[in-house]
C-alpha cells in the first residue's frame, strides 16, 4: 500500500507542470537579475513586470519572511510545503497597495505635515514596496532572495491569486 501511495505521489508530481500549463495555473515566475543598490521602483519598472506580479512577489516574500522570522531566522524545514491561506496573503496586498495609496492622497494633499509624513509610503505599488524600512520582506540592505525568485509552487499561486483580487477590487 505504501509504495502505491509513493508512485502516486511521484507521478501527481511529475505531471503537476503538464496540469498547472493546461488548466492555467501559474507556476513559479523566473528569478529576477536585480541589483542589490541603486534606483529599487526603477529597477522594478525596468523589469518589465505587471504591478500584480510585483505584488504577488511581495505577498509570498512578506510569507516567507515572516514564517523564518518567528522561529529567530531559522526556517523550519517543512515551512516550504505549508500553505499560505488566502485571507493571509489578500491582508498582506491589501496592506503593501494602502501604504501606495496614502502616498498618492498624500502628494495630492494641501496638508503639508500629513504629506511630508505620508510620502516616505511611496506614491505606486513600486515605490512602496522598497520605502526604507516599510517591507523587509522585499527590501532590506538587499533584496530578499524569496521576492527575487519564488521556491514554492502552491505559495506563488496563492501570492498571485491574492495580488490578482486585491488589484481589482
Amino acid at each position: 500500500m505504501k509504495s502505491k501511495s509513493l508512485l502516486l505521489l511521484s507521478a501527481l508530481l511529475f505531471y503537476s507542470a503538464d496540469f498547472a500549463q493546461a488548466t492555467g495555473v501559474s507556476s513559479r515566475p523566473q528569478c529576477l537579475q536585480l541589483k542589490r543598490f541603486g534606483d529599487l521602483a526603477g529597477q522594478l519598472e525596468e523589469s518589465g513586470l505587471s504591478d500584480e506580479e510585483i505584488l504577488a512577489r511581495a505577498i509570498y516574500s512578506t510569507n516567507e519572511v515572516a514564517k523564518s522570522n518567528k522561529r529567530g531566522g531559522v526556517p523550519h524545514p517543512n515551512d516550504a510545503c505549508s500553505a499560505l491561506p488566502a485571507p493571509r496573503a489578500e491582508a498582506i496586498g491589501w496592506l503593501m497597495l494602502n501604504r501606495s495609496e496614502l502616498g498618492k492622497a498624500a502628494q495630492e494633499s494641501d496638508d503639508s505635515v500629513w504629506k511630508k509624513r505620508t510620502l516616505r509610503y511611496g506614491t505606486d505599488i513600486k515605490s512602496a514596496l522598497v520605502a526604507r524600512e516599510q517591507f523587509p520582506g522585499v527590501y532590506d540592505k538587499g533584496w530578499d532572495p524569496n521576492f527575487v525568485c519564488p521556491k514554492s509552487n502552491a505559495n506563488w499561486n496563492a501570492a498571485l491569486a491574492a495580488a490578482h483580487k486585491v488589484m481589482t477590487s
